[in-house]
């Protein structure tokens, strides 16, 4: 037989509760012998038939009646299960029946085997236990020694054992010592530190700024560009416009030295070539020499362009200073007298070649 036992205080229950259950886990009312309510109201005892239903019943451990917890535990107080952790697989199942014998008969041993495969066997062991008159589950150890390997023997229905004091009655996480001595390195008082807004590990995920009062990383990077470009010097857009016409100018006059270089090597070369009188190369020459000619004349109609378009801006400007009853100062007067000079000496250089 099988106890069912229900939280404290819960009361109202009936057979007709557990037909769903009985439909479910026991495979019908055919293999229920007996069943009724024990000295408690939260407490049920159901008789099986088969012993294999009693044990797969007594291994489901909890189950759900009725939107209820259901605990399932052997009916015999006497009748223990549990569980021998840490102990490789290599060592026989004889010397962990002799740590458990003297405490009551071995009913079986079985070796677990890992969720993910089936056929893999993992280091916990399963066993029932039943306790010799006297003995109680309490007086089997928590730990134990088999050579230089250490075990742990945990039972349904027993406090844990403390894995730091080694104390009964709560777990690691719940020691007042574990606690007082982690303190102790920090030299910190208990509870002065600030309070976590977060969880520990992998589980947080950055929520927006609105919502998490801690900034995600992205921001924090974010935030240090910004510093950054805060501490440089600001450039106004005026250098910003003078800076890329500056470059322009340089590009243009790279681009046409470079031009004026390459059209006097072909014409040494046609020179050259005249004595030989080699008519495909000189042919590839002048091909090339006409290339050269039409990107000259392209680049002149450029600076023509500007050209234009600077006295238009004088004018403009001359204009709206005398409107404003401003005069042109000095200084504007020399700088647009040197950017004359300058077009002017660009158009004389760039002077296209002779095509011979």
């Amino acid at each position: 037989s099988v106890k069912l036992q229900f939280p404290k205080f819960s009361k109202g229950f009936s057979a007709a509760d557990f037909s769903s259950f009985i439909q479910n886990h026991v495979g019908g009312d055919e293999n229920v012998v007996a069943m009724g309510r024990l000295s408690f109201p939260n407490e049920w005892q159901m008789q099986v038939k088969c012993k294999d239903i009693r044990e797969k019943l007594i291994r489901l451990g909890r189950t759900k009646i009725n939107s209820r917890t259901c605990w399932i535990s052997p009916l015999s107080q006497s009748e223990v299960r549990g569980y021998v952790h840490w102990i490789p697989n290599a060592i026989a199942e004889e010397s962990i029946r002799g740590i458990l014998e003297p405490y009551g008969e071995v009913m079986f041993m079985e070796v677990m085997q890992l969720d993910l495969w089936t056929k893999v066997d993992c280091d916990s062991r399963y066993f029932a236990l039943n306790l010799k008159p006297g003995q109680t589950m309490d007086d089997i150890p928590h730990f134990f020694k088999i050579g230089s390997h250490h075990g742990l023997i945990t039972i349904r229905g027993r406090a844990p054992s403390c894995f730091h004091c080694r104390t009964i009655g709560h777990r690691k996480s719940e020691c007042q010592k574990y606690r007082e001595k982690l303190n102790s390195y920090c030299n910190r008082k208990p509870g002065s530190g600030v309070k976590r807004t977060k969880p520990r590990g992998r589980r947080y995920r950055p929520m927006p700024n609105s919502e998490n009062p801690s900034a995600s990383v992205a921001s924090k990077k974010k935030r240090k560009k910004s510093k950054a470009a805060k501490a440089q010097p600001a450039v106004t857009k005026e250098a910003k416009v003078e800076n890329s016409a500056v470059k322009e100018e340089v590009k243009t006059e790279e681009s046409s030295t470079d031009m004026v270089k390459v059209a006097q090597d072909l014409v040494a070369k046609l020179e050259r070539l005249k004595d030989h009188g080699d008519l495909q190369e000189l042919s590839t020459l002048q091909s090339q020499l006409t290339n050269l000619h039409s990107k000259l004349n392209n680049q002149i109609v450029e600076i023509e362009k500007k050209l234009k378009n600077t006295v238009l801006a004088d004018k403009d400007e001359v204009n709206t200073s005398q409107g404003n009853g401003e005069q042109p100062t000095e200084e504007k007067k020399k700088k647009r007298k040197k950017k004359k000079k300058k077009n002017v000496s660009e158009a004389a250089n760039e002077t296209v070649p002779p095509n011979n």
